[in-house]
């Protein structure tokens, strides 16, 4: 019988829940910034348990877009959801 070990990846985030973590908070930050539209754009991750993702906001009036960094963390427990921190605001 062979057995085949699961991959080190599966401890820590995972590309698609980074994702996932990152366009709920990507959606917040457009909900306090009245954004017309938001969008994760990538993500990587930087460790087992840290991903960064990129995402954009787009408005209608002032500002045309804005660019931000979603840093995703791992929560101390399990069963806790991923840490979301946005940061690095630029904005055209």
């Amino acid at each position: 019988m062979l057995v085949v070990a699961a991959p080190a990846v599966a401890s820590g985030i995972s590309t698609p829940q980074a994702k996932q973590a990152s366009r709920q908070a990507a959606q917040a930050v457009g909900k306090q910034t009245h954004a017309s539209s938001v969008k994760v754009t990538s993500c990587s991750r930087i460790s087992g348990g840290k991903a960064v993702c990129h995402a954009e906001a787009h408005y209608t009036s002032g500002a045309k877009r804005c660019t931000f960094d979603v840093t995703v963390t791992q929560a101390r427990s399990k069963s806790q959801p991923l840490r979301t921190a946005p940061s690095n605001f630029i904005c055209y």
